[in-house]
């Protein structure tokens, strides 16, 4: 399937997976996974990567129906230093709510969907 061109974006129209062995597909990740598989998109010779916050944002609110599939929670590639001892913490997008949250627990959970700049 053909990603979504949404302005000056191309976006997949299905959520990442990973076949993660002895256990099927994941497609849920929590924020330690999140940060390895963003590590290993800067060797992607085709250019994918997490949406930054404003990038999920702007897909919700213009073009989330037209593209589709979209559910949950999104990482996003956009960090934020959240209390004075430094802690950080990585931009989540609610597509379901159309609002924005932090999680800093590498525990925490959330779905990806990459995108690449035209």
């Amino acid at each position: 399937m053909n990603p979504f061109r949404a302005a000056n974006l191309e976006v997949q129209r299905k959520d990442y997976y990973r076949s993660i062995s002895g256990s099927g597909l994941k497609i849920v990740f929590n924020r330690n996974e999140m940060i390895s598989l963003q590590n290993d998109l800067k060797k992607d010779p085709e250019g994918w990567r997490l949406p930054t916050i404003d990038e999920l944002s702007y897909l919700h609110f213009f073009k989330k129906n037209r593209i589709g599939g979209f559910d949950s929670e999104y990482w996003s590639s956009s960090v934020i230093t959240i209390d004075p001892l430094s802690t950080k913490g990585n931009w989540v997008f609610s597509m379901e709510f159309g609002n924005k949250g932090v999680y800093s627990d590498l525990r925490q959970n959330a779905k990806i969907r990459l995108v690449r700049d035209l």
